[in-house]
């Protein structure tokens, strides 16, 4: 795994060194690519991370990191600077930021993990891990008794995090990753390492290179709140602390 992707191995790892490689601009901006990074790019239904970088005495804002080309492209404020490459920079991301996105993409995960394991239809196809308006979309139609669903997954997420389950993430092969998944996208990216989020207890995992809690206790609460099918398909949305 390149180490270019450092925030695979530490959601907790706020502040790092790095050294600029290249400096440039496109449509959204002025940006820098380093040769590591601790800054998770916008991708997989989570937002990008923000923060900070310091070169000597300069501060400048990271409003934006994106995922472009097989680079992390990290995009700042003010554009009027003087970062070059071969420059060392001390790098902080927004720790309540950080903190907040993997709470969000970990409450999807269980979610995902808990309705899979119950008897039904439905297979996970993708999350929306923003902390306003979270869902998972499943394939396959809801429940005929929607509300009873609903209350029995809710009480298996409770049970979880009330007993502190381990979330684990690991680099699998493909291979490895069709025998714990549902559902194997076509086109998984080939310039990125294939990771899986798995919830101690239920083997059955998702492709993701998000950030993530370590355990299901640190979301405090969670809970599924609707349930609505369209065309085949059903979305799924949840609430957290």
């Amino acid at each position: 795994m390149s180490l270019t992707f450092k925030y695979l191995n530490n959601t907790y790892q706020f502040t790092d060194e790095a050294t600029i490689k290249k400096v440039s601009s496109d449509e959204r901006g002025n940006y820098f690519i380093l040769d590591n990074t601790i800054f998770y790019p916008q991708g997989g239904g989570q937002p990008s991370d923000l923060g900070k970088i310091h070169k000597k005495e300069q501060e400048y804002k990271v409003t934006f990191v994106a995922f472009v080309d097989g680079d992390i492209r990290h995009y700042y404020l003010p554009t009027d600077s003087s970062l070059n490459p071969g420059d060392n920079i001390h790098l902080s991301v927004q720790e309540d930021n950080r903190i907040l996105n993997a709470k969000s993409h970990t409450a999807g995960h269980l979610v995902q993990a808990v309705i899979e394991s119950k008897p039904n239809d439905l297979i996970a196809l993708k999350g929306y891990h923003f902390p306003n308006g979270s869902y998972v979309e499943f394939m396959g139609t809801k429940p005929t008794d929607p509300d009873l669903f609903i209350k029995e997954v809710n009480d298996t997420i409770n049970q979880f995090i009330t007993e502190g389950r381990e979330i684990i993430t690991k680099i699998v092969s493909l291979d490895e990753l069709k025998k714990v998944s549902k559902y194997v996208p076509e086109g998984l990216p080939q310039d990125k390492p294939l990771r899986i989020v798995i919830v101690d207890g239920i083997n059955l995992a998702v492709p993701c290179g998000g950030t993530h809690l370590n355990n299901t206790n640190e979301l405090e609460s969670l809970s599924v709140s609707k349930i609505k099918s369209r065309k085949g398909n059903s979305k799924v949305s949840y609430v957290f602390s």
